[in-house]
């Protein structure tokens, strides 16, 4: 994604931020300091050139671009080294909004990695929240074997760039009356996210990791991902006791804000502020995102709370060194929020009239916690580069293909016949009306919809339930569909599964923020003599062959099933916006 593309969304994206967090800045009555002259003169006494205010020196500014390039080479160096090793963590914490009642996720994660491979072993708890959060798990030495998968309880994944199928990934549903585990392996010829890793670098640029993995990683990762174009030293600092270089990297192009009531523009940029240990090789010990301002021909810059808070703060310690890396075994990353956003609005003119009076730029305003990560490495060890990642599927394991999501069972083959035998259903339906929703079905978010009432719109619909977990993955996306609707011209409607306590799914349509219709399907009403059920016996989701969610179906104008797809929301939506396109 180019620079260019960038600056067009990022001037919405940096006035949304500044809206959502309102007019948050107080400004403290002291003397300037201009960044641009707080750097010349560090840079002009470090290298022995005379300073003149105002002025910086073409040396100075080469000098401080090399430092610049060392330290970004310096950190992207040491992932590159993070193979062949086995790595023991235990992260506390997600990326949801919280409450002080929510429950603090915990997870143990064993991790064996190669460049061009990998494997994991998780195990989650929901509810582990006393001091010493990080005890109380038993290690393996590993690496995980196709005979682990049954023995093992939790999540395993592995991943293998050199193989034809590069990706499987078995998950254990339930224990059997036999005592045996029914497990999903999953395979795919495409690098895919294997899972959350919250240590930071280990996971960057590895060929395993899908290009898109942005969110739900340290921002350490992102600012490596910066171009250095956007990476300038400041200063030399201390940070507590530790010696360190404060480096400011801008997060996106600079936003010209025209003014009404001052000649100019209002510069408004988003900025990480990160210090980077002289000691640890230029790892960094603490990130903070800010915001820089420029006012006629000036720099301000945001100055720190006493609090130690901003918007983002990453903090890393007990450092060890491991493969000529010093890795952080102790880090968190929190995002903090305005407790009660300013009414105000978002005036450059008020920020401007600030500026020019006073000098500088603060905020004081009482925050509130937004997601809070923690993470703690309690072993590392390196592993025989030679050593096999890989493992197949167990006998009796459900096999899914992650491109085309067609299902086998692995040395089954009336089985592996039986799913194929549904899916050919699912075909079938494409290119027929679609039925009528249940009469007795109960919808959320609105009246009873038909298909006469749809007729002339493209719909999308999500076959979901409250208790999936990969469906809750899509939600904000079809969220943020339907506040478009009226630009990207969709109408998505959800079907819930039938088998819910009401309660319960109200709840996940508040927590989500659900305002589309829902529409909770019925138990499917058995004809004379039929035995045969599907696996999700709805009146409604088997009629499209639904046996796993989440599952999309898009509906053309003419109320004819256009697409028909297992867990591929991207697929869904492309056939969407083709019939919007043919549409107009």
């Amino acid at each position: 994604m180019n620079r260019n593309f960038l600056t067009k969304y990022s001037v919405l994206a940096a006035l949304s931020c500044v809206a959502l967090i309102g007019i948050m800045f107080r400004f403290d009555n002291s003397d300037p300091d201009p960044r641009t002259e707080k750097l010349a003169a560090q840079i002009a006494e470090k290298n022995g050139i005379p300073f003149k205010p105002n002025a910086i020196s073409e040396d100075a500014v080469k000098n401080a671009g090399e430092e610049a390039a060392q330290i970004r080479k310096a950190i992207i160096d040491a992932a590159e080294k993070l193979v062949d090793l086995k790595i023991d963590v235990v992260e506390r914490g997600n990326f949801t909004q919280r409450t002080d009642e929510s429950p603090v996720p915990v997870a143990f994660k064993q991790m064996w990695i190669h460049a061009s491979s990998a494997q994991l072993r998780m195990v989650s708890l929901d509810e582990k929240n006393e001091e010493e959060w990080w005890t109380g798990f038993d290690s393996i030495k590993g690496p995980l074997t196709t005979g682990h998968l049954a023995s093992l309880s939790g999540f395993k994944a592995c991943v293998d760039m050199s193989r034809e199928i590069s990706f499987a990934n078995s998950i254990i549903h339930g224990e059997t009356p036999g005592g045996t585990y029914r497990t999903v392996h999953s395979v795919s010829q495409k690098p895919r996210l294997i899972f959350n890793l919250f240590v930071p670098l280990v996971e960057l640029n590895k060929p395993w990791i899908s290009a898109d993995r942005q969110a739900g990683s340290p921002v350490i990762n992102a600012i490596c991902r910066l171009p250095l174009s956007a990476w300038q030293v400041v200063s030399d600092e201390k940070l507590g006791d530790e010696e360190a270089i404060l480096v400011e990297i801008d997060q996106h192009d600079t936003v010209k804000i025209p003014l009404s009531r001052h000649e100019g523009t209002l510069n408004f940029t988003q900025i990480y502020r990160v210090w980077c240990s002289r000691k640890y090789r230029m790892m960094p010990l603490r990130i903070e995102q800010s915001t820089r301002y420029g006012l006629q021909g000036r720099d301000y810059r945001q100055e720190p709370r006493a609090d130690g808070l901003a918007l983002l703060v990453y903090e890393a310690s007990d450092f060890t060194q491991f493969c000529d890396v010093w890795v952080p075994r102790i880090g968190r990353q929190n995002s903090y929020l305005a407790k009660e956003p300013s009414q105000q609005g978002f005036d450059p003119d008020l920020i401007a009239d600030k500026l020019l009076a006073e000098g500088k730029a603060s905020f004081s305003d009482e925050l509130k916690l937004g997601y809070e990560y923690e993470w703690r490495i309690l072993k590392l060890e390196q592993i025989d580069p030679e050593l096999n990642l890989w493992f197949e599927p167990q006998a009796g394991a459900e096999v899914i293909n992650m491109d085309t999501h067609k299902r086998s069972v692995q040395g089954d083959t009336v089985a592996s016949e039986n799913y194929a035998a549904r899916e050919r259903s699912v075909e079938a339906r494409v290119g027929q009306p679609v039925p009528e929703f249940p009469e007795d079905a109960t919808w959320l978010n609105g009246e009873p919809l038909s298909w006469k009432d749809l007729r002339g719109k493209v719909v999308i619909m999500d076959f979901w339930a409250d208790w999936c977990g990969p469906c809750r993955r899509d939600l904000p996306k079809l969220r943020v569909l339907h506040d478009e609707r009226e630009i990207n011209g969709l109408t998505i409607i959800g079907i819930h599964l039938e088998g819910s306590e009401l309660a319960s799914i109200k709840k996940a349509v508040s927590d989500h923020q659900l305002e589309y219709p829902i529409c909770i399907d019925v138990k499917k009403r058995l004809k004379p003599f039929e035995i045969e059920m599907p696996l999700f016996p709805g009146e409604f989701s088997s009629q499209f062959g639904v046996d796993a969610i989440p599952h999309f179906v898009v509906v053309d104008p003419h109320g004819i099933v256009a697409a028909s797809h297992t867990g591929s929301f991207e697929d869904a939506l492309e056939t969407a916006k083709r019939l919007v396109k043919e549409a107009k």
